[in-house]
């Protein structure tokens, strides 16, 4: 997902400025695995964990201490904490243990994903929220990636410094074609012979994607060939598919599953626009890596978002559950060349703004200034 690819991102580009960086996890795969995929500068452990049944495809820590000497042996400088969860706890206490700086990101709102649990009420949130908080007052500075999302923690009472850093995109890797005839053979290599819309990320009812594929339901009405490419997975797939065929999108709306690395690159740069519904929004990595690979957004006003897209720069940020209102802004943009073609220069050029190293070095102003 979006928070271990950004932990791997920071590892990664931490470790290429020279630092030693260890990074402590769960997984269904083993160390060596992980040792492998990581490469020879990071280190990783994996802590025993177990299915979380509530939340498919999910696994938990066991919060038993079992880090602490693994990271009596690393000796760091600073510990960094990416989830208040069952893994979080271990952090805390390694830090109590070896008396060092304890930094914590918050990524997400997880007030909006209750209803996995069966627990989408008013008191359930607040006790999310003073969970989270409680967490996140046991770090001596806390990193929210939006100003949306820190001053959500602030409401709430976080009583520690925060800082903004926004999540790191690979802007080198993931880059426009390099002209028209490239993105056309991409195309093809796809199956696609016209327009191409695109969503990447978790298949989740969060997300809204229902109310994307109606948007696009109302723009195949006017162009026939038109493509909607779903990428990701997730417990609303099967849903999802009934909706695409009773509006009889078949031969519209593809999904993809998870596609990965260079396959994942290309099939952003074969696409023309990137859409989002979803309205629980921070700052989704897949938005980053669709902006550096030139795509206009079209996407709800809603959290961070609105600190990523520029309306009417690089994109368009609309009223939610609002599918002929994105099918308005899809036709505008795609009746219109230039529009769109300044719409992807810009998405390009605001993509800087998120650069691994940029990003890596706000991170070691702040670790140098806690420790």
């Amino acid at each position: 997902n979006g928070v271990a690819n950004t932990v791997y991102r920071s590892a990664k580009t931490l470790s290429n400025l020279g630092h030693n960086v260890c990074v402590y996890t769960i997984s269904k795969n083993s160390n060596k695995e992980l040792n492998a995929l990581a490469g020879e500068k990071i280190k990783v452990f994996t802590l025993p964990s177990i299915k979380a049944l509530v939340y498919k495809g999910e696994r938990l820590a066991l919060p038993i201490g079992l880090s602490i000497k693994k990271m009596q042996k690393f000796k760091p400088d600073i510990i960094h904490t990416h989830t208040p969860f069952s893994i979080g706890l271990e952090a805390i206490w390694c830090a109590k243990k070896l008396k060092i700086p304890l930094v914590g990101t918050h990524h997400t709102f997880y007030d909006h994903y209750l209803k996995y649990i069966y627990l989408d009420y008013n008191w359930a949130k607040n006790l999310t929220w003073k969970a989270t908080v409680g967490y996140y007052n046991h770090c001596d500075l806390v990193i929210s990636p939006t100003q949306s999302l820190a001053d959500g923690l602030k409401t709430n009472n976080l009583k520690k410094n925060i800082e903004i850093v926004p999540n790191p995109v690979d802007i080198n890797k993931f880059c426009p074609p390099k002209n028209e005839d490239e993105k056309n053979k991409l195309k093809l290599s796809l199956g696609i012979k016209g327009k191409s819309l695109v969503y990447m990320g978790r298949i989740g009812y969060e997300k809204s994607i229902a109310q994307v594929i109606k948007a696009v339901s109302i723009v195949a009405k006017e162009i026939k060939d038109i493509k909607f490419v779903i990428i990701g997975d997730g417990p609303e797939k099967n849903n999802l598919i009934k909706l695409t065929k009773d509006l009889g999108l078949q031969n519209n709306v593809i999904f993809t599953g998870f596609i990965y690395g260079d396959d994942l690159v290309r099939a952003l740069q074969a696409s023309d626009i990137f859409l989002l519904g979803s309205k629980s929004e921070n700052m989704p990595l897949a938005v980053l890596e669709a902006m550096a690979v030139g795509l206009p957004i079209i996407s709800v006003s809603s959290l961070g978002m609105i600190e990523i897209v520029k309306d009417r720069q690089n994109g368009f940020l609309l009223s939610p559950d609002n599918p002929s209102e994105m099918a308005e802004k899809i036709m505008e943009l795609l009746n219109d060349s230039v529009l769109l073609h300044n719409f992807s220069k810009k998405s390009r050029e605001l993509s800087f703004l998120y650069g691994e190293e940029r990003s890596a070095k706000k991170l070691l102003e702040i670790y140098e200034k806690i420790i």
